[in-house]
């Protein structure tokens, strides 16, 4: 994804079928096209990206719903020895901000490597 772009994918899994919206700000038009405002995220200077997701749940959903950026790997991720206790007190310090239930997970054993939250603490907005 370069500065100034957007990228619209589609999305279906057996829960959830819909489109992905990711857009990244741009401090000035592209050369390419200097009459072109870029999106300004409504006005808002402080945003520098904006993820979008819309469509339509499969079924009714029986928990909470999660968000979780996950390696595209199986094996366990690796993290040196002196990493490890950053890694913890970095998510003890983001924990402290009231996201208690945000979870990391090293992954093996056939589950890949992933970062997760409840989606209600990791949205700006849900509409």
């Amino acid at each position: 994804m370069t500065e100034r772009s957007s990228v619209i994918v589609n999305v279906s899994s057996p829960l959830f079928e819909g489109q992905a919206c990711a857009m990244l700000r741009s401090a000035k038009p592209a050369p390419s096209h200097p009459d072109e405002a870029p999106y300004d995220f409504g006005g808002d200077k402080e945003i520098l990206w904006e993820y979008q997701l819309q469509g339509r749940f499969k079924r009714p959903l029986k928990g909470p719903l999660y968000l979780s950026l996950e390696l595209p790997q199986t094996d366990k991720y690796s993290v040196s020895i002196f990493v490890r206790p950053l890694i913890s007190a970095v998510l003890k310090f983001i924990k402290s901000w009231g996201y208690r239930d945000l979870a990391l997970s090293y992954g093996g054993s056939g589950t890949p490597p992933h970062l997760s939250c409840p989606l209600y603490q990791t949205c700006d907005r849900i509409n």
